[in-house]
């Protein structure tokens, strides 16, 4: 779980977002900081997802 992928379900123009870091805690445990700055007023969900090696899915939340 070396990569993380940020998803965010509105418009990627509106919303600015960075991966602030990450840390592999373990072989099954990967800790993600990142920051996310939606329009004022504007209400906005994601979802952050831990990748392998081969970009496969292997935990989100």
């Amino acid at each position: 779980a070396g990569l993380s992928w940020l998803t965010v379900s509105n418009s990627l123009d509106d919303v600015g977002f960075d991966e602030t870091g990450y840390e592999l805690v373990d072989a099954r445990t990967v800790t993600v900081s990142f920051q996310a700055t939606p329009p004022a007023g504007t209400s906005f969900a994601c979802a952050v997802q831990a990748l392998d090696e081969d970009f496969g899915i292997v935990g989100w939340r």
